[in-house]
């Protein structure tokens, strides 16, 4: 909506209830095996896209220099790595499987949350196949988008800054085992459910990418900001959008805090003067922790022989 759609900040949160209303409305219902229709949600944001009248693709014929846009989506059938799709036409060319994507497609083929939607068929000839939204795997595709920013800038071009929005913290407590042989046999339920929602929760969890990020750019202030209600994404499941104005509520409890208030001003000052200082690269901050271990390794090794050879 922001990004594609070229939406205001207000037009989009409208924009967001409406469709909400209609696509987990009781009367888009289905079945257990996908609770909600998938065409409620395509109708929605088809209707969308041409009410904004700017083109049905995904890909922009002439994309502007900024606010270029991606999503990720995860293949059902060979699940792990997420596949990109781009608002632009990338360089490489085994990138262009999606090219003729529509918008619609590529909403629901991201918004195709297991159990709520079926998946959504994506590419051309033999690379159809079915893809679903990238929860698991890329719930934060913060790495994606660093990734991507290598692949099309290069990797030795000046970071200015990352802006990290989440969807709220969830936190979730594991229920005490039952005391007693007996006991276990009887009422495990309770313990077996809380672990399995425990493992749920760790393959979805956003916030893995999001230390992975902070732990990367640590000791460059202003490299790196990151905002995320607490504690929302417990408060306001996904298809409950009668819960909304509960969610705004605590959005707007989480945005009057001091320390809060003082970053945003920060991460805004840091934009708006484009002037960055803290020395740091697009390759440096897309480098994994595992990489940034082993180059620490590397250069400890290089300078401990360079010290032992003879000169």
């Amino acid at each position: 909506m922001l990004g594609r759609l070229r939406m205001s900040t207000q037009e989009a949160l409208q924009e967001y209830d409406n469709c909400a209303a209609a696509v987990f409305s009781c009367k888009n219902i289905k079945n257990p095996t996908a609770w909600f229709r998938a065409s409620g949600l395509k109708k929605v944001v088809e209707e969308l896209v041409a009410k904004r009248g700017m083109g049905d693709l995904m890909q922009e014929e002439n994309p502007p220099n900024k606010g270029k846009v991606l999503v990720c989506v995860m293949p059902t059938k060979s699940w792990g790595e997420a596949r990109i799709i781009r608002s632009w036409e990338p360089s490489d060319p085994d990138s262009r499987w999606h090219k003729n994507t529509t918008i619609w497609q590529a909403a629901r083929a991201t918004t195709a949350a297991s159990i709520y939607f079926k998946p959504e068929v994506l590419g051309n000839g033999k690379e159809d196949q079915p893809f679903i939204d990238a929860a698991i795997g890329a719930n934060n595709p913060v790495e994606y988008l660093l990734k991507e920013a290598v692949r099309h800038f290069g990797s030795g071009k000046p970071l200015g800054c990352v802006v990290s929005i989440g969807t709220g913290t969830r936190e979730v407590e594991i229920a005490s085992p039952p005391k007693g042989l007996l006991k276990g046999w009887i009422n495990p339920l309770p313990y077996v459910a809380s672990v399995a929602k425990l493992l749920k929760t760790s393959a979805t969890d956003p916030e893995h990418a999001h230390r992975s990020i902070a732990y990367r750019v640590e000791g460059y202030p202003g490299a790196y900001f990151r905002f995320n209600v607490t504690n929302a994404a417990a408060v306001v499941g996904l298809s409950q959008y009668k819960k909304i104005p509960e969610l705004k509520s605590l959005t707007v409890k989480y945005l009057s805090d001091p320390d809060i208030i003082a970053k945003i001003r920060e991460a805004a000052d840091k934009l708006r003067g484009e002037a960055f200082d803290h020395g740091l690269s697009l390759g440096y901050v897309s480098m994994s922790s595992l990489d940034l271990l082993n180059n620490a390794y590397f250069m400890i090794v290089s300078a401990k022989t360079k010290r032992s050879s003879p000169s």
